[in-house]
């Protein structure tokens, strides 16, 4: 069932990608132009981020040996019956929409012994799979018209779809199928996620 999820978000993506999109390639906080007034460097907006969100307010734990934790971003690291690596899963990862945090977030994750940053990937590329899943969760719990379309491409009512797409699940790159690792790298470009 993940793999439809997935495939649905790649579809989907797709297709809301270019709607989406910022009117600019990179907004001019991303470009590191400070309006002295209200707008942030993309740094600066990465350091607040990292404040909000640390090894104190995020948990992850193993499936099977912990639990979630309340009033704190929970990751849980499952082994999928294929692969040798963990896999994270963030859940709730729909609450968070801005780049930074999930920046934030996935580099606290990184810091666990048992989420290897090298097999997962670059960190734009990380940040555009929960853009990605984003889009997709926010068409299906949009409008009539886009529900009626995710329930047509996945052949499942939208209460069953919505209720499992909470949760971002990341696996190792190398098992990303080729269509998503190509949306992933368009998402990267369209909103300017690499910032190194």
């Amino acid at each position: 069932m993940k793999r439809i999820i997935r495939l649905f978000s790649c579809i989907v993506c797709l297709l809301a990608l270019l709607a989406a999109a910022p009117a600019d390639t990179v907004s001019t906080a991303e470009a590191g132009i400070t309006d002295e007034t209200t707008e942030l460097t993309y740094a600066q907006r990465l350091e607040k981020a990292r404040e909000k969100y640390n090894e104190n307010t995020i948990h992850i734990y193993r499936s099977g040996i912990g639990s979630k934790q309340k009033d704190k971003i929970n990751i849980c690291l499952y082994r999928s019956k294929s692969h040798k690596y963990y896999n994270a899963r963030i859940v709730d990862s729909t609450q968070i929409t801005d780049e930074a945090e999930m920046e934030a977030i996935l580099e606290t994750a990184s810091r666990d012994k048992n989420f290897h940053m090298e097999i997962y990937g670059t960190m734009a590329n990380l940040k555009a799979q929960w853009i990605a899943h984003n889009i997709a969760y926010s068409m299906a719990t949009g409008s009539e018209e886009s529900q009626k379309l995710v329930e047509l491409m996945v052949g499942e009512s939208i209460s069953s779809i919505v209720g499992r797409s909470k949760d971002l699940d990341i696996s190792p790159a190398k098992f990303t199928p080729a269509r998503e690792k190509m949306l992933y790298s368009m998402i990267e470009i369209v909103y300017g996620l690499n910032h190194d």
